[in-house]
This record gives structure tokens, C-alpha cells and sequence, in this order.
């Protein structure tokens, strides 16, 4: 138990019961530390991997990591980056973000694979300014109340369990694996300048499910579908390749080029509107 805990090793530092107000921490090897109360950490680095838990117990991040092993944080409790704060991984190493509350992300850049979870609260953006919160090739998040962040991705797979909106501003072409929204309400939104290439959306919420995207080429390989709310797509070139459908509500598909339809478009008890500005509507 201290107010503050400095750490430095030549080798590993594996520390399990961590009851410190403020954490600093230098190793030369693998850096494994468990909490038990609250803490801010103001200097976290490892030449091998790092791995950050906590039991009940809020962790702030106030320091920049860069790391070529491995990154992971498993809180049990809120984890919050302070706003600036980045963690960069380098290699084939994936970061790996979990918590049972809130995450609050400030900007986080991988050259691999990332993983995101929150299993009781909401995923946020806590970065001042325009810039992504998160850049990497493969994102998989997961969250309980919604999502609001900045990316610049490639692939994204996406979960949102119980309840609340989910907005992902996009800066360049995207890939949806796999949308996955339940809960009783949830709309999302998806916005870039570049591509949406969208493999699957689904969302079951007992209300408020609109689904938002807004792109400069929609195409669309695997079925949409929500149960209740309203679909609307907004974008230069539109190329639908499987069915869209809404079982409560309205579809609005707005391009300035072509619309070109290779499977239905079903709204029940709701309107079906396509517009395009310049180009044409074509029905396969």
C-alpha cells in the first residue's frame, strides 16, 4: 500500500495486490501488474509485453506506452485515457482493451489487430480536436451502452449489447465484417469521405435502431436488417448486392450516380424512397 509506487527492473516485474494512488513503472522484460485500488498511472513502459488488471478497482492512464510486444488492459472497473495519451503498438502484436465499465479512449494506434471491450458500460471518444481515437487494420469492439468514436480502419466488427447509440466517423474506405446491435434501443451511424463495403448489420432492438451511412461508394455483399427503425444511406455510388430490410420503418437510399439493386429492399408498414440526383435506377 502506497500513495505512490515506483517500479524499475532489469528483467520481468510481476506485481499481484497493487494498493497505490499513483503507479510509475520501467521494465526491461514482461510488466504484469494487478490492482486492487484505484490508481493513475503517469509512466508505463516493457521491452516484452504488457499486461494491466484490476479488481475492483478505476484505472487512469496519464502517459504514453509504445510497445512492439503486446499491450493489455483487463480492468475490472472504468478505464479512462487522459485526453493526448497515446498507446502505439508495433509489429504483429494485438492490443487488447477490456473493461467492465466505461472506456474512455484518447488515441490508440496498432499495426495489427485490436480488440475493445466494454462488458457493462459505454466505449467513448476522449480526444480533443478532429484526429481518430483509434488507427489500426482490424478492429473488433464490443460494448453494453454505445459507442462514439473516431477511426481510421480498415475492418471493423461490431457488438453492442444492451442499449445506447453507436457513431463511428470514418476518415477513408471501411469494411463491416459483422454489425451486431440487441439491447431495448440503439441507433448507428456510420459517416467517412472514403467507402462502406458492408458484410452484415443486424440489429434487433425493440426500438430505436435506425441505421445511418453515409459514404462516398455504399456496395452492399450481406443482408441488412432492423427490427425497428429506419435505414437511410447517403452516397455518391450505391451498389446493393444482397436484401436490406426493416421490419418497422422507412428506407431512404439518396446517391448522385447510379443505384443499382441486385436484391430487395423490404420496409414493412414503412416507405421506400430512392433518389438519385444525376444517374440511374437499375433493378436487377
Amino acid at each position: 500500500t502506497a500513495t505512490t509506487l515506483n517500479l524499475s527492473a532489469v528483467s520481468d516485474i510481476t506485481f499481484d495486490g497493487v494498493n497505490a494512488t499513483n503507479l510509475s513503472s520501467t521494465s526491461s522484460g514482461n510488466l504484469d501488474i494487478h490492482f486492487v485500488a484505484s490508481t493513475t498511472i503517469n509512466n508505463l513502459s516493457a521491452t516484452g509485453t504488457i499486461d494491466i488488471s484490476s479488481d475492483n478497482a478505476n484505472v487512469i492512464l496519464n502517459t504514453n506506452i509504445s510497445n512492439s510486444a503486446g499491450v493489455t488492459f483487463d480492468i475490472d472497473g472504468s478505464l479512462t485515457m487522459n485526453d493526448g495519451k497515446t498507446i502505439t503498438t508495433t509489429g504483429t502484436s494485438i492490443t487488447n482493451i477490456k473493461a467492465t465499465g466505461n472506456i474512455a479512449i484518447s488515441k490508440l494506434v496498432s499495426s495489427s489487430n485490436m480488440i475493445i471491450e466494454s462488458s457493462n458500460g459505454a466505449i467513448s471518444d476522449n480526444l480533443s480536436g478532429n484526429s481518430a481515437n483509434i488507427t489500426t487494420t482490424s478492429l473488433q469492439i464490443t460494448s453494453a451502452s454505445g459507442i462514439n468514436l473516431r477511426t481510421n480502419i480498415d475492418t471493423l466488427e461490431l457488438s453492442n449489447i444492451a442499449s445506447g447509440d453507436i457513431s463511428i466517423t470514418e476518415n477513408d474506405n471501411i469494411t463491416l465484417n459483422q454489425t451486431t446491435i440487441s439491447g431495448s434501443d440503439g441507433a448507428f451511424s456510420l459517416a467517412t469521405t472514403g467507402n462502406i463495403t458492408v458484410a452484415n448489420i443486424f440489429s434487433n432492438t425493440a426500438s430505436d435502431g435506425d441505421v445511418t451511412l453515409n459514404a462516398t461508394s455504399f456496395i452492399n455483399n450481406d443482408f441488412i436488417y432492423i427490427e425497428a427503425g429506419d435505414i437511410e444511406v447517403a452516397t455518391t455510388n450505391y451498389t446493393q448486392n444482397q436484401d436490406i430490410t426493416t421490419d418497422s420503418g422507412n428506407i431512404t437510399i439518396t446517391t448522385t450516380n447510379d443505384i443499382n439493386q441486385n436484391g430487395d429492399i423490404l420496409a414493412s408498414g414503412g416507405n421506400i424512397t430512392l433518389a438519385s440526383t444525376s444517374g440511374d435506377i437499375v433493378m436487377a
